[in-house]
């Protein structure tokens, strides 16, 4: 009869060899001083000193704004403060001024729920709106995305108790001119579809995104979840071809939805002959 302890011993063996399969992680010099001097400064944002407290702040802001330029994995300042990130929330919580710098930290707690906050919980898009919005662009297209996410979610959730929404959308206006100048374009649209604003995208085409925006919006057209919002997304098509005078593609798009009030308006609107000749064969089709 075995004893107790050679029981024990081919568990204790299975334990040394997962110790040994998962090592903890060895920091470099650089590493480590870095993790240090963002722990200290964490420390010092509930410092009753507010020179000391504003020079923390922005020497996190700017370790974090350096690093998310490159979005390939996880930037060491974002991985650091991930531990510390209840340290910021307590931070702001008993920050009682209603002053720049709660605002500015909100920014910081914000970027960092990125990471650290639970799946679930939208508390990225709670801390961006109490913060500053202003350097909400300079966080990395990353930030953006997720930040999209949880508007869409939060959007729906308003529709549904019938709540003001105004704050979510000014947020909207800022983010979808970013996605939309760095050949996003999908991500634009699919964000303003969640908060039923297509109608303000006309504004932010131009003659180099204008294509590739109509384009998406067409194949969405195929998928969209009722009748209404296929005309919407057939429409916001139409009216951005005829606001870059690109006839023929907004006469497909009015063929598809079989208005004949848009085209009767298309062929008075163009003078081209040829274009009219193009349009009038592909009617005659």
């Amino acid at each position: 009869m075995s004893s107790l302890a050679e029981q024990k011993k081919p568990e204790d063996k299975k334990k040394k060899g997962e110790e040994s399969l998962l090592p903890e992680e060895e920091l470099n010099e650089e590493d480590q001083a870095l993790k240090e001097k963002l722990e200290l400064c964490v420390e010092r944002l509930s410092d009753r000193d507010a020179g000391l407290r504003q020079k923390a702040l922005d020497m996190i802001k700017e370790e974090i704004r350096t690093a998310t330029t490159s979005m390939t994995s996880v930037p060491k300042p974002l991985k650091f403060c991930s531990p510390l990130y209840p340290k910021l929330v307590e931070a702001h919580k008993n920050y009682t001024s209603a002053d720049a710098f709660k605002k500015n930290l909100a920014d910081l707690c914000s970027i960092i729920a990125m990471v650290a906050a639970p799946d679930d919980s939208i508390e990225m898009l709670e801390y961006c709106l109490a913060g500053t919005a202003k350097d909400m662009t300079l966080w990395g297209h990353e930030y953006l995305r997720a930040l999209s996410g949880q508007i869409g979610k939060e959007y729906d959730n308003r529709v549904e108790k019938n709540q003001d929404h105004d704050d979510l959308m000014a947020v909207v206006d800022i983010i979808v001119p970013q996605f939309i100048n760095h050949n996003e374009e999908p991500e634009a649209v699919d964000l303003m579809m969640e908060t039923e604003s297509l109608d303000k995208l006309e504004s932010f085409c131009n003659a180099r995104n204008f294509d590739r925006v109509c384009r998406y919006l067409c194949s969405c057209s195929q998928y969209a979840a009722d009748t209404e919002e296929m005309i919407q997304s057939y429409t916001t098509a139409f009216k951005i071809y005829k606001g870059q005078k690109q006839y023929p593609d907004a006469l497909r798009v009015a063929q598809k939805m079989n208005d004949n009030d848009l085209i009767s308006e298309l062929m008075d609107e163009c003078k081209d002959p040829i274009i009219l000749k193009q349009m009038a064969y592909m009617l005659g089709r």
